[in-house]
């Protein structure tokens, strides 16, 4: 795995557990800039044809997906 995936891989992982933090904590709006967040980076894995690394490295790295 090269170094870019590796960071694309790590905030696609971040901005989720936020996404997931922030549902339950905080108002919609902010709710809302989380979701475009991951879902942006979301969206770079698949185009990049990466989603597949993508879920075996969040498996490696952080358990089951959710």
């Amino acid at each position: 795995m090269n170094d870019l995936q590796e960071v694309l891989f790590r905030k696609a992982f971040e901005a989720f557990e936020t996404l997931q933090r922030e549902k339950r904590i905080f108002p919609d709006d902010e709710h809302e800039l989380a979701r475009r967040t991951f879902c942006t980076l979301w969206d770079v894995i698949e185009a990049a044809g990466l989603s597949d690394q993508y879920c075996e490295w969040r498996i490696e790295n952080h358990g089951e997906l959710l």
